[in-house]
């Protein structure tokens, strides 16, 4: 056998570097999240309402496709 194992050289390398990119990458986020403008409550409602009213319409339309070919 192989005294060198490269495989194993090459996961702990990549541990080592995951535990440096990791805390790295949680701040970067967070930075960015400070930077994220967010709807107030009435964009939100409203928002919402479309949302709900989209999810409604499409699944009626789907139903009904559904059950109309399903009487073929």
């Amino acid at each position: 056998m192989f005294k060198y194992q490269p495989f194993k050289f090459i996961a702990k390398v990549a541990g080592w570097v995951g535990l440096i990119l990791v805390p790295r990458y949680i701040r970067s986020s967070f930075k960015e999240l400070k930077h994220v403008t967010w709807p107030n409550r009435k964009e939100s409602r409203a928002l919402t309402r479309a949302v709900l009213i989209f999810a409604i319409v499409f699944g009626a339309s789907i139903a009904l496709v559904d059950f109309g070919l399903d009487k073929l």
